[in-house]
């Protein structure tokens, strides 16, 4: 039976089960699970001729597990991506309604141009962001806004989001959209007042307990604003749903700590709907931070706390994509400049503007990356994409379109992912008999 091949896009692993042996397997591109008996595996691997025309090979095929001989399957991913790139049936965006902010991180990528987006700007913008939505008849709008800190600029954040909901309203679009915040401005007035327009979660950049946080995150000025920020989560958190956005120095023991963080919320009342956990990453300007993503040990402890903690750690499985990689995830910035990430500088790399709309040929060009040989059968390439450009700019000077490699932290997820979900899943099978 020589009627397929192994696909190089997946994950495997082995786990015990009641005695017995199965391998999970895990296809980065199709994100399909598969748990089998090993014996039945080593069948499949060496093409047993009893399997042929089996249920177990039809569901390996449609899974994309089993490929036919001979397919190029980075022209597959190349193909998926440029369908996944032109889907406008989400339409998404990021606005940085001001690059202003009443805090001074040490990590920060922001530069020093302290500037707000004017009402004139901000909506040019929404006629522009919502011709787009008419024209590609998106079924959804999901939108965050954030900065600096946006609610420095609360006017023009509220009167975009009010003109995006009764749009999409009027056209029976779903509409959402969350704030990235510092958390220092948050009360109850405001968030009921955004609630009315749709407003479906708060992020809140929290960086560990009072010291941790204060000395990474200080406000201008100096000062500490850590249970300030507490007091506010405790008064609107019954309101809206509450993600802490949890960033860590690996060079630093700080991460151990986390579950001093985790107590203050307790002891103020906090209800938190989810922790996203991310390292600090070097900037361009200084190597302040330069351990990056650091020993994928501090994940696999921080995922173990969380887990523990009741949080939705595996929910879905981790990915690095790029939003410069999807046409319908725009970034417009405080001039009213069309960036490819929202980690750029005021108005670098633009590719159009608010007024002028978008220079296709300058899009175009964000695609056109460059994956090197070692990526073209990489079983984590439908997962990284290439990874992040920013960092791929940061290492590399001025290449945009550069790959950033992070396979062994991103594999070291995936694997985690994996034997989570076939925990759960092979529970569930021996509940049922």
């Amino acid at each position: 039976m020589k009627n397929y091949e192994l696909s190089s896009h997946f994950l495997i692993l082995e786990t015990e089960y009641h005695g017995q042996t199965f391998v999970i397997l895990y296809h980065t591109l199709t994100r399909s699970d598969c748990y089998l008996p090993k014996t039945l595996w080593e069948q499949v691997v060496n093409k047993d001729s009893a399997l042929r025309g089996s249920e177990v090979i039809n569901t390996l095929k449609k899974q994309g597990f089993l490929i036919p001989p001979g397919t190029d399957e980075f022209e597959i991913f190349m193909a998926w991506r440029g369908d996944l790139a032109r889907d406008f049936s989400t339409m998404k965006s990021r606005v940085l309604v001001t690059r202003k902010c009443d805090n001074q991180c040490h990590y920060c990528t922001a530069n020093a141009r302290m500037v707000d987006m004017s009402s004139e700007t901000a909506r040019q913008m929404d006629m522009t962001y919502c011709g787009i939505i008419a024209k590609k008849q998106s079924k959804k709008v999901r939108d965050a806004y954030l900065g600096g800190e946006p609610f420095l600029n609360y006017p023009v954040l509220k009167a975009s989001v009010e003109r995006r909901f009764f749009f999409c309203r009027g056209r029976g679009i779903p509409y959402e959209f969350n704030v990235t915040t510092n958390g220092r401005h948050l009360n109850r007035a405001v968030v009921r007042e955004l609630l009315s327009f749709g407003l479906c979660r708060l992020h809140v950049s929290i960086s560990g307990p009072a010291d941790v946080h204060d000395l990474l995150r200080p406000s201008k000025g100096g000062g500490s604003h850590y249970y300030r920020v507490l007091r506010n989560l405790s008064d609107i958190s019954h309101l809206v749903p509450i993600v802490i956005e949890y960033q860590y120095d690996s060079t630093k023991k700080d991460y151990l700590r986390i579950t001093e963080m985790l107590s203050d919320f307790d002891h103020f009342g906090i209800s938190v709907a989810d922790i996203g956990i991310t390292p600090i990453l070097p900037r361009r300007e200084d190597n302040l931070f330069s351990g990056g993503a650091g020993d994928p040990g501090i994940m696999l402890y921080l995922n173990r706390v969380l887990l523990e903690a009741g949080f939705p750690v595996y929910r879905d499985p981790p990915t690095l994509g790029c939003m410069t990689d999807l046409k319908s995830y725009l970034v417009f910035d405080a001039d009213g400049s069309l960036l490819p990430c929202v980690a750029l500088e005021l108005g670098e790399r633009a590719y159009g503007d608010v007024s002028s709309g978008i220079d296709y040929v300058a899009e175009t060009q964000l695609l056109e990356r460059r994956f090197p040989e070692r990526c073209l059968t990489c079983a984590l390439l439908p997962s990284c994409m290439g990874g992040c450009r920013l960092q791929a700019l940061t290492a590399g000077g001025e290449d945009f379109n550069g790959i950033f490699c992070n396979y062994d932290h991103l594999k070291l997820s995936l694997e985690q992912y994996m034997h989570h979900k076939a925990e759960v899943e092979l529970a569930k099978l021996g509940n049922t008999g």
